[in-house]
Protein backbone atom coordinates (compact mmCIF):
# COMPACT_ATOMS: atom_id res chain seq x y z
CA UNK A 1 0.00 0.00 0.00
CA UNK A 2 1.37 3.40 -0.96
CA UNK A 3 2.08 6.15 1.54
CA UNK A 4 -0.77 8.14 0.03
CA UNK A 5 -3.26 5.34 0.75
CA UNK A 6 -2.09 5.00 4.34
CA UNK A 7 -2.33 8.72 4.90
CA UNK A 8 -5.85 8.78 3.48
CA UNK A 9 -7.01 5.95 5.75
CA UNK A 10 -5.47 7.62 8.81
CA UNK A 11 -7.21 10.91 7.97
CA UNK A 12 -10.55 9.17 7.53
CA UNK A 13 -10.20 7.29 10.83
CA UNK A 14 -9.22 10.51 12.60
CA UNK A 15 -12.29 12.32 11.26
CA UNK A 16 -14.56 9.46 12.29
CA UNK A 17 -13.12 9.32 15.82
CA UNK A 18 -13.36 13.09 16.25
CA UNK A 19 -16.96 13.05 15.01
CA UNK A 20 -17.86 10.32 17.49
CA UNK A 21 -16.24 12.19 20.37
CA UNK A 22 -18.02 15.44 19.44
CA UNK A 23 -21.35 13.62 19.19
CA UNK A 24 -20.89 11.96 22.58
CA UNK A 25 -19.96 15.30 24.16
CA UNK A 26 -23.02 16.96 22.67
CA UNK A 27 -25.33 14.19 23.89
CA UNK A 28 -23.84 14.41 27.37
CA UNK A 29 -24.32 18.17 27.47
CA UNK A 30 -27.86 17.92 26.12
CA UNK A 31 -28.79 15.29 28.70
CA UNK A 32 -27.43 17.53 31.46
CA UNK A 33 -29.56 20.46 30.26
CA UNK A 34 -32.67 18.28 30.26
CA UNK A 35 -31.94 17.12 33.80
CA UNK A 36 -31.40 20.73 34.95
CA UNK A 37 -34.64 21.85 33.31
CA UNK A 38 -36.56 19.05 34.98
CA UNK A 39 -35.07 19.97 38.35
CA UNK A 40 -35.98 23.63 37.84
CA UNK A 41 -39.50 22.80 36.80
CA UNK A 42 -40.00 20.73 39.95
CA UNK A 43 -38.41 23.29 42.24
CA UNK A 44 -40.96 24.48 44.82
CA UNK A 45 -39.29 27.90 45.06
CA UNK A 46 -39.86 28.79 41.38
CA UNK A 47 -43.09 30.67 42.06
CA UNK A 48 -41.46 32.65 44.87
CA UNK A 49 -39.02 34.20 42.40
CA UNK A 50 -41.55 35.01 39.68
CA UNK A 51 -42.09 38.73 40.26
CA UNK A 52 -41.08 41.60 42.48
CA UNK A 53 -44.67 42.85 42.33
CA UNK A 54 -46.04 39.87 44.21
CA UNK A 55 -48.29 38.74 41.36
CA UNK A 56 -48.68 35.10 40.42
CA UNK A 57 -49.67 33.41 37.20
CA UNK A 58 -53.37 32.56 37.45
CA UNK A 59 -54.41 28.98 36.97
CA UNK A 60 -57.81 27.72 35.80
CA UNK A 61 -60.55 27.84 36.80
CA UNK A 62 -60.25 31.62 36.54
CA UNK A 63 -62.08 33.90 38.96
CA UNK A 64 -65.06 35.75 37.54
CA UNK A 65 -65.03 39.52 37.10
CA UNK A 66 -66.35 41.14 40.26
CA UNK A 67 -69.00 43.87 40.21
CA UNK A 68 -68.71 45.95 43.34
CA UNK A 69 -69.34 49.43 44.61
CA UNK A 70 -66.74 51.61 46.25
CA UNK A 71 -66.82 54.50 48.71
CA UNK A 72 -63.97 56.74 49.80
CA UNK A 73 -63.61 60.03 51.66
CA UNK A 74 -61.74 63.19 50.71
CA UNK A 75 -60.63 65.37 53.64
CA UNK A 76 -60.88 68.94 52.44
CA UNK A 77 -59.70 70.29 55.77
CA UNK A 78 -59.75 69.32 59.40
CA UNK A 79 -63.49 69.94 59.73
CA UNK A 80 -64.84 69.05 56.29
CA UNK A 81 -65.11 65.81 54.39
CA UNK A 82 -66.45 64.81 51.01
CA UNK A 83 -67.74 61.30 50.46
CA UNK A 84 -67.33 59.86 46.96
CA UNK A 85 -69.48 56.84 46.19
CA UNK A 86 -69.11 54.76 43.03
CA UNK A 87 -72.16 52.51 42.55
CA UNK A 88 -70.00 50.44 40.19
CA UNK A 89 -66.24 50.49 40.62
CA UNK A 90 -64.55 50.68 37.21
CA UNK A 91 -62.75 49.35 35.30
CA UNK A 92 -63.12 45.58 35.39
CA UNK A 93 -60.46 44.98 32.73
CA UNK A 94 -57.35 46.90 31.64
CA UNK A 95 -55.84 45.96 28.27
CA UNK A 96 -52.12 46.58 27.75
CA UNK A 97 -49.62 45.21 25.27
CA UNK A 98 -46.94 45.72 22.70
CA UNK A 99 -47.24 48.23 19.90
CA UNK A 100 -48.77 46.76 16.73
CA UNK A 101 -50.08 43.70 18.55
CA UNK A 102 -53.78 44.16 17.63
CA UNK A 103 -54.88 45.76 20.91
CA UNK A 104 -56.92 48.32 18.96
CA UNK A 105 -58.65 45.59 16.99
CA UNK A 106 -59.42 43.78 20.24
CA UNK A 107 -61.12 46.89 21.64
CA UNK A 108 -63.09 47.58 18.46
CA UNK A 109 -64.41 44.00 18.45
CA UNK A 110 -65.16 44.09 22.19
CA UNK A 111 -67.12 47.34 21.81
CA UNK A 112 -69.58 45.59 19.50
CA UNK A 113 -70.89 43.54 22.42
CA UNK A 114 -73.72 45.21 24.31
CA UNK A 115 -72.35 44.19 27.73
CA UNK A 116 -68.83 45.50 27.07
CA UNK A 117 -68.38 49.20 27.81
CA UNK A 118 -65.19 50.92 26.65
CA UNK A 119 -63.95 54.52 26.44
CA UNK A 120 -65.17 54.49 22.83
CA UNK A 121 -68.54 55.31 24.38
CA UNK A 122 -66.99 58.61 25.52
CA UNK A 123 -65.11 59.20 22.27
CA UNK A 124 -61.66 58.39 23.70
CA UNK A 125 -59.79 55.46 22.23
CA UNK A 126 -56.85 55.30 24.66
CA UNK A 127 -57.37 57.18 27.94
CA UNK A 128 -53.70 57.15 29.06
CA UNK A 129 -55.18 57.78 32.47
CA UNK A 130 -52.65 55.98 34.63
CA UNK A 131 -49.49 57.06 32.78
CA UNK A 132 -50.28 60.65 31.68
CA UNK A 133 -52.62 61.79 34.45
CA UNK A 134 -52.06 59.66 37.54
CA UNK A 135 -48.45 58.54 37.54
CA UNK A 136 -46.97 62.05 37.64
CA UNK A 137 -49.01 62.88 40.75
CA UNK A 138 -48.63 59.61 42.61
CA UNK A 139 -45.14 58.35 41.71
CA UNK A 140 -43.67 60.42 44.54
CA UNK A 141 -45.49 58.08 46.93
CA UNK A 142 -43.92 54.95 45.40
CA UNK A 143 -40.48 53.99 46.69
CA UNK A 144 -38.78 50.70 45.76
CA UNK A 145 -42.05 48.90 45.18
CA UNK A 146 -43.78 50.22 48.29
CA UNK A 147 -46.60 52.75 48.38
CA UNK A 148 -46.15 55.28 51.18
CA UNK A 149 -49.75 55.83 52.14
CA UNK A 150 -50.87 58.97 53.94
CA UNK A 151 -54.04 61.00 54.28
CA UNK A 152 -52.98 63.20 51.36
CA UNK A 153 -52.27 60.15 49.24
CA UNK A 154 -55.69 58.68 50.09
CA UNK A 155 -57.38 61.96 49.15
CA UNK A 156 -55.66 62.14 45.77
CA UNK A 157 -56.41 58.50 45.01
CA UNK A 158 -60.07 58.98 45.92
CA UNK A 159 -60.40 61.96 43.57
CA UNK A 160 -58.69 60.04 40.77
CA UNK A 161 -61.21 57.21 41.15
CA UNK A 162 -64.00 59.70 40.54
CA UNK A 163 -62.10 61.28 37.62
CA UNK A 164 -61.63 57.88 36.00
CA UNK A 165 -65.40 57.43 35.61
CA UNK A 166 -65.47 60.34 33.12
CA UNK A 167 -64.06 58.02 30.48
CA UNK A 168 -67.14 55.80 30.56
CA UNK A 169 -70.88 56.10 30.13
CA UNK A 170 -71.60 55.50 33.81
CA UNK A 171 -75.37 55.60 33.45
CA UNK A 172 -75.03 52.68 31.05
CA UNK A 173 -72.63 50.97 33.46
CA UNK A 174 -74.86 51.35 36.51
CA UNK A 175 -77.96 50.20 34.65
CA UNK A 176 -76.33 47.02 33.38
CA UNK A 177 -75.24 44.69 36.16
CA UNK A 178 -73.76 42.31 33.57
CA UNK A 179 -71.50 44.94 32.03
CA UNK A 180 -67.76 44.50 31.62
CA UNK A 181 -66.02 47.89 31.71
CA UNK A 182 -62.62 47.91 30.04
CA UNK A 183 -60.04 50.36 28.81
CA UNK A 184 -57.06 49.96 26.49
CA UNK A 185 -53.75 51.79 26.81
CA UNK A 186 -50.87 49.56 25.60
CA UNK A 187 -48.15 51.91 26.89
CA UNK A 188 -49.04 51.10 30.51
CA UNK A 189 -46.72 48.13 30.04
CA UNK A 190 -43.72 50.48 29.77
CA UNK A 191 -44.02 51.98 33.27
CA UNK A 192 -42.67 49.88 36.13
CA UNK A 193 -44.50 51.86 38.84
CA UNK A 194 -47.97 51.41 37.38
CA UNK A 195 -48.74 48.00 38.95
CA UNK A 196 -48.43 49.57 42.40
CA UNK A 197 -50.45 52.62 41.41
CA UNK A 198 -53.22 50.51 39.86
CA UNK A 199 -53.31 48.38 43.01
CA UNK A 200 -53.71 51.48 45.16
CA UNK A 201 -56.27 53.19 42.94
CA UNK A 202 -58.32 50.08 42.15
CA UNK A 203 -58.65 47.96 45.32
CA UNK A 204 -61.38 45.94 43.57
CA UNK A 205 -58.53 44.27 41.62
CA UNK A 206 -59.39 44.66 37.92
CA UNK A 207 -57.98 42.05 35.57
CA UNK A 208 -55.01 43.09 33.42
CA UNK A 209 -54.87 41.50 29.97
CA UNK A 210 -51.58 41.68 28.04
CA UNK A 211 -51.27 41.05 24.30
CA UNK A 212 -47.78 40.40 22.92
CA UNK A 213 -46.45 39.67 19.45
CA UNK A 214 -43.38 38.15 17.86
CA UNK A 215 -40.83 41.00 18.17
CA UNK A 216 -39.55 40.62 14.60
CA UNK A 217 -43.06 40.74 13.11
CA UNK A 218 -43.94 43.66 15.34
CA UNK A 219 -40.83 45.62 14.25
CA UNK A 220 -41.54 44.99 10.55
CA UNK A 221 -45.14 46.13 10.98
CA UNK A 222 -43.95 49.27 12.76
CA UNK A 223 -41.55 50.10 9.91
CA UNK A 224 -44.27 49.62 7.28
CA UNK A 225 -46.75 51.78 9.19
CA UNK A 226 -44.10 54.47 9.68
CA UNK A 227 -43.37 54.56 5.96
CA UNK A 228 -47.06 54.86 5.11
CA UNK A 229 -47.53 57.65 7.65
CA UNK A 230 -44.45 59.47 6.31
CA UNK A 231 -45.72 59.36 2.73
CA UNK A 232 -49.00 61.00 3.77
CA UNK A 233 -47.10 64.10 4.83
Amino acid sequence: MSNFGVTTIVCILTIVIVSILVTLSFLSLFSGEIANNDTTAKSPSLHLQRSNYGYHRPQPPYAAIQHTSHTCVVHRNTSSERVIHLPTAVPHLILIGAQKSATSEFQVLADKYINVITPLSAGRFEPHFFDFKVQGRLKKYVREGNVMESEKFDDEVCLFREKYTEFFNMSQVNNNTMSVVMEKTPSYMMHHNLPFIIDALCPWEPKILTILRDPVDRACEFVLCTRVATRKY
